[in-house]
C-alpha cells in the first residue's frame, strides 16, 4: 500500500487538482507534490467544530502562488488514505475517500529560496456561519419526539441536503420548546445541552454533524443499537488504545476516510492491550482485553506529511465514547 491524496479547489472547468495517484489508479506518482495536512472533523456542538483545518501543497505553479487570494471562498475537498502500491500490497482501498470538505477561508503562497508552497485554511461549516446565517427555526411541540422537530427545522433550512436522523424516541418534553438559531453550531450546542438531562445517566446528548461536500447532515446519539459496526483490524492501529476520560477513549490508525462522526467501532478480540493488574491477579484477569464492547466516534483528526517516512506521519486519530447497551 502507498499513501494517497487528492486536493480539489474550485468547481467545474476552473477546478485545480493536486494528487499523487496514477491515472490507472494503482501506485503513486513519484514526482507528485508533497502534501502536509491537519484536518479536524468534530460535531457541531464542541468548541473546535469550526476549527479551521489547513492543507499545504509544496511545489505549486508560480502563478498559483502569486494569485493565491483568487482561491478564497472557493469550495475545497481533500481526499486521503492509502492506495494499492507494491505488487504484494493489499488491493483494499475502501478506506480511502473524502477526509474533509468545506470552503477556503484563506489561501496564501510563499516562496523562500528553493521552496514554493501554497497553504489553504479550510472552513468546514459551509452554508452556516455567522456571516451567512441560515436562521434555523426550531419548534419542538409538547409530547412529540425531537426527531420530528429536527426534520422540520433542518429540512426547511437545507432543502437540498440529505438528513440522517437516528436518535432516541424518548426525547420528548412536557411543554413546547422553540427558538431561532443562526448557525448549525449554535443549534447543535443548544440541543446537546438540552437533551443530556432528559435521559440522564451517561447519555451524551444529541450530536449533529454536517458534510458540506456531500451535502448531508447526520444527527445521532448513543442510545440506538447500531446496525453497522466496523471492526478495527490490529494491523491498522498505530500504538495502543488509551482512556481519555470516563467512557471516552482515543485510538490512532493508518489514515482512513471511512470512519465518520457517530460511526460505531469495535476492537480485536485478541489481547493487544491488557487490563491493569497485579502479580497476584489470576491468569484470566491478566489476559483480559481492556477495550471491549462498542464505541461511537465523537471526533476525528487527520494529519500527516505525504513524504515523511515515519509510520506516524500519515494517520487518523479518533476520540470515541462507550456505547450504552
Amino acid at each position: 500500500m502507498s499513501r494517497y491524496y487528492k486536493v480539489v479547489v474550485g468547481e467545474g472547468d476552473d477546478a485545480v487538482t493536486w494528487t499523487n495517484q496514477n491515472p490507472n489508479g494503482r501506485g503513486a506518482i513519484l514526482g507528485a507534490q508533497t502534501l502536509e495536512l491537519d484536518l479536524v472533523v468534530a460535531p457541531q456542538h464542541v468548541p473546535d467544530a469550526g476549527a479551521q483545518s489547513w492543507v499545504r501543497v509544496w511545489g505549486p505553479q508560480r502563478e498559483q502562488i502569486s494569485q493565491a487570494s483568487n482561491f478564497n471562498g472557493k469550495p475545497i475537498t481533500v481526499y486521503g488514505g492509502m492506495q494499492p502500491g507494491l505488487p504484494l500490497a493489499s488491493s483494499e482501498v475502501s478506506q480511502s475517500g473524502i477526509l474533509i470538505a468545506g470552503t477556503v477561508f484563506a489561501a496564501f503562497g510563499n516562496w523562500q529560496g528553493l521552496n514554493q508552497t501554497i497553504d489553504f485554511v479550510i472552513n468546514p461549516n459551509g452554508g452556516s456561519t455567522s456571516s451567512t446565517p441560515v436562521n434555523l427555526v426550531h419548534y419542538w411541540a409538547k409530547g412529540s419526539p425531537l426527531a420530528t422537530a429536527m426534520r422540520s427545522t433542518l429540512g426547511t433550512a437545507f432543502p437540498d441536503w440529505k438528513l440522517d436522523i437516528n436518535i432516541s424516541p424518548n426525547l420528548v418534553l412536557p411543554y413546547d420548546d422553540h427558538g431561532i438559531y443562526p448557525t448549525l453550531n449554535r443549534y447543535s450546542r443548544y440541543l446537546n445541552a438540552k437533551t443530556k438531562p432528559i435521559l440522564g445517566g451517561n447519555y451524551n446528548g444529541v450530536v449533529l454533524t454536517s458534510n458540506t461536500g456531500a451535502k448531508t447532515i447526520s444527527v445521532t446519539d448513543n442510545s440506538a443499537n447500531p446496525t453497522n459496526v466496523t471492526q478495527i483490524n490490529g494491523a491498522d492501529l498505530i500504538g495502543q488504545v488509551s482512556w481519555l476520560d470516563l467512557n471516552t477513549i482515543q485510538f490512532t490508525t493508518v489514515m482512513r476516510a471511512d470512519l465518520q462522526i457517530a460511526d460505531t467501532v469495535t476492537f480485536p478480540k485478541y489481547v493487544f492491550a491488557q487490563a491493569q493488574t497485579s502479580a497476584s491477579s489470576d491468569s484470566q484477569a491478566r489476559n483480559s482485553v481492556t477495550f471491549t464492547g462498542k464505541f461511537g466516534i465523537g471526533r476525528v483528526q487527520h494529519f500527516g506529511n505525504s513524504r515523511d517516512p515515519d509510520g506516524q506521519s500519515w494517520v487518523s486519530s479518533y476520540q470515541a465514547f462507550m456505547m450504552t447497551e
